[in-house]
């Protein structure tokens, strides 16, 4: 409907430009500002043509042509029109109402002019700026996207809608948090909603399926924060593509998981110090070293000191300070009590690189358990030092054996002498106790290169089957005797009747050597115990240094004093023959060598276990045999040997000296003797005599063929001979089963002629 015509005098004083035309243009009224806007004219305003007024303002003669039609169209169809003009920089904004009659004919329009540059000038700002804001986030190495609070997109950058795979329309119609992987979209709402709720900044690590496809998903780092545009809230978030990034650093973890898994099964701890905050990063290997089971909250090298014990803390101490001042390469082995409570061996080695981060060195490197090795290393020297004992041992030994062999014979020969000259003497004679002198004297000389046989495991013995309690028993009174009742003796036998395969003597030189040594080591008033039990040696021991180096079952015997014991610095040598704690005088040295060799020549251990002003307890071990039988100590009563003093003797000794006295003897007892210094003297002896030889006496050890080698011969052109074998010391050949004779004998050097010329006797008898 037209707007009814008012009265223009309400636009008089109105500030905007203001007239009222008919159909025509003819300008009816104005107001002052619609006056004071237009061109001089020279002519009054009302009556005036408005569209020839107007002509000079409008842009063009073809916009004002146009204009005029579009007022014509408003005449005729009383719709209200509006448009804008610029020119000279300023802008207008025309604004026609139709003003109708009473009749309802339109007859009269009304302008009003309006000033439009300032809100052009802002919208063109507007503008200006959403270009610029626009190009800044298409700009963004990143995806952009600004939601309401709905979670809806109120703006996006060219990058997102890459990401989308989506039209922009589409954008805004679409779910954006769909396009977040399904892993992840629950904690990118909740930091959504906190952003909106707490008014905070967010940073979540998410994947973003691109396309929306779940399969192309790469991960982004997403910062967020809350904005108010207008008073309305929204959510802005820049996403970076860190998928490269991620990768890298999954695979950096998997490697160092790797790194990590090979560290723990290698058993080594790695380590990172800072010196700077005395701060520790590290594997769970490196605390598990120190006996934790888990990562300790915080480390650092004052908790690493007091792990290590007080006899090397000071040495690491010292090498770390050295380390650290001249930031040198470095390795160290020390002990340390772990937080079990455990000693072990650890190896550190450790180097500097210079950190950019934190602008200095950092001390990093690694750690390892090699208390097994350390153990093995000392299991090793230990090794190698009983080997070096043995050798020396054996050394000794060889060149007791030796001097034993020398000696024997050179006693054979004094005793064999100094019984011939006492037999021959007149009983009144003065000479006979000079003669008896001499025997004792040589027979004592004998009982000590006994020992140094004994030692050099020399001495042929008779090995019996033999219960060790019986054995012992039967040695009790000697041996009370000889330590005086001064001292008490306590006897406490628990072997359960287990046997032994040994020589009967040999068990009485080790306990009276061994209880001799208890005896002299008790000042005044003390106590010696023999004690005797059954053990099992199992494999596990061996490796624990026990003195038992093989397994198996065996019978311990200890002797135990309540003496001075052993000073550890002599402990490593009392084995040794002619080694003594004892003074001058007192000891030669030779009874725990003794014990020793005959030890070893039965396959037996010692041990000592001793404190200086504690006493000593020596153990040892004999292996078990199993017996299903009583045994006897002594052997059974021998027939009494028929005094036979004839037959032939065929008789071989390489020293000149005893091969005359026994020739004599038993010449004199009417023997007939067949002579020879060696046995290829003998051989020949042999063959040259035409009758039978009823006896072989010959000595083992001889130059080019020993006496075993000799007899073998011998035998074989005459079955049945039999032999009685002499020897300063044995032989090791004579105990291979090859050479062990039924008919052979042997008797060993020096020996009294009384007993020779029995065994000689029984042996013709037996024939």
């Amino acid at each position: 409907m037209p707007v009814e015509n008012p009265e223009f005098g309400l636009f008089r004083e109105f500030p905007e430009p203001v007239c009222l035309i008919d159909p025509e243009g003819t300008i009816l009224d104005a107001n002052k500002a619609f006056k004071s806007r237009l061109p001089e004219t020279g002519a009054e305003i009302p009556g005036c043509n408005i569209y020839e007024l107007l002509s000079a303002t409008l842009q063009s003669p073809e916009s004002a042509a146009m204009r005029k039609a579009m007022v014509q169209k408003a005449l005729r169809t009383g719709g209200h029109l509006s448009f804008d003009n610029e020119k000279d920089g300023i802008h207008w904004r025309y604004i026609i109402h139709p003003v109708g009659s009473a009749e309802n004919r339109i007859t009269r329009l009304l302008v009003i002019v309006h000033d439009i540059t300032k809100s052009k000038e802002e919208e063109f700002q507007s503008r200006k700026d959403k270009l610029v804001f626009k190009a800044l986030m298409d700009a963004t190495p990143g995806s952009v996207i600004i939601l309401n609070a709905e979670g809806r997109i109120s703006g996006i950058n060219r990058y997102a809608m890459e990401v989308f795979g989506k039209s922009e329309p589409e954008l805004y119609a679409c779910d954006p948090f769909e396009i977040v992987h399904p892993e992840d979209r629950p904690v990118v709402l909740e930091k959504f909603r906190a952003i909106l709720e707490k008014n905070i900044e967010e940073t979540v690590e998410a994947k973003i399926c691109v396309h929306g496809n779940p399969e192309q998903a790469r991960w982004f780092i997403i910062y967020a924060r809350k904005t108010v545009i207008d008073g309305e809230p929204f959510v802005v978030t820049v996403g970076l593509d860190i998928d490269e990034r991620k990768q890298m650093e999954q695979e950096l973890k998997r490697s160092r998981d790797r790194l990590d898994f090979t560290l723990e099964k290698s058993h080594l701890g790695w380590w990172e110090f800072n010196p700077v905050t005395n701060s520790t990063r590290r594997t769970l290997e490196h605390d598990r070293i120190f006996g934790y089971d888990a990562l300790l909250p915080e480390w650092n090298f004052n908790l690493f000191l007091d792990h290590i014990i007080d006899e090397d803390r000071a040495m690491v101490k010292n090498l770390s300070h050295q380390a650290l001042e001249k930031q040198k390469d470095f390795t160290f082995e020390c002990r340390i009590r772990r937080n079990d409570g455990k000693i072990r061996w650890i190896w550190v080695a450790g180097g500097f690189q210079f950190d950019a981060r934190t602008n200095h060195s950092l001390m990093s490197g690694l750690v390892r358990d090699i208390s097994e090795r350390k153990q093995q290393a000392e299991r090793q020297e230990e090794l190698q030092l009983e080997l070096q004992q043995a050798q020396k041992m054996e050394a000794i030994g060889q060149l007791a054996g030796g001097i034993a062999h020398d000696f024997n014979n050179a006693l054979t020969a004094i005793l064999g002498n100094a019984e011939l000259l006492a037999k021959k003497a007149p009983p009144s004679s003065r000479f006979i106790e000079h003669i008896d002198d001499i025997r004792k004297s040589a027979l004592r000389s004998a009982s000590m290169t006994r020992q140094l046989l004994a030692f050099a495991r020399k001495e042929i013995v008779t090995p019996k089957v033999c219960q060790i309690d019986q054995e012992i028993e039967h040695l009790l009174p000697m041996i009370e005797s000889l330590i005086g009742s001064h001292i008490r003796f306590l006897w406490r036998p628990a072997s359960g009747g287990r046997c032994v395969l040994i020589d009967p003597s040999q068990i009485d030189q080790i306990l009276i050597n061994l209880c001799v040594n208890a005896r002299d080591a008790i000042v005044s008033n003390g106590t010696i115990t023999i004690e005797t039990t059954s053990v099992v040696i199992r494999g596990g021991e061996f490796s624990s240094a026990h003195p038992c180096q093989i397994p198996g079952e065996y019978v311990r015997i200890a002797i135990c004093d309540t003496g001075c014991g052993i000073d550890t610095r002599a402990l490593p040598h009392i084995y040794e023959p002619f080694f003594t704690t004892k003074e001058p005088g007192k000891g030669t040295g030779l009874g725990l060598s003794t014990v020793y060799g005959i030890l070893k020549q039965n396959k037996g251990w010692i041990d000592c276990v001793t404190e200086p002003g504690e006493g000593a307890t020596f153990i040892v071990y004999l292996p078990a045999f199993r017996s299903n039988g009583a045994v006897s100590r002594h052997d059974e009563p021998a027939e009494s040997a028929t005094n036979i003093s004839n037959g032939t003797i065929l008789l071989v000794e390489d020293s000149s000296d005893i091969l005359s006295i026994l020739q004599g003897l038993l010449e004199e007892k009417g023997f007939r003797i067949l002579a020879a210094m060696n046995a290829a003297t003998a051989l020949e002896t042999a063959d040259l005599h035409p009758g039978a030889i009823d006896l072989l006496v010959t000595d083992i050890m001889m130059p080019e063929m020993n006496g075993i080698e000799l007899s073998e011969k011998l035998e074989a052109t005459r079955p049945g001979l039999k032999t009685l074998f002499m020897s300063a010391y044995a032989q090791e050949t004579f105990y291979q089963p090859k050479n062990l004779y039924k008919k052979a004998s042997f008797i060993q050097k020096p020996f009294n002629i009384n007993s020779f010329l029995a065994m000689v006797s029984k042996m013709l008898a037996s024939s």
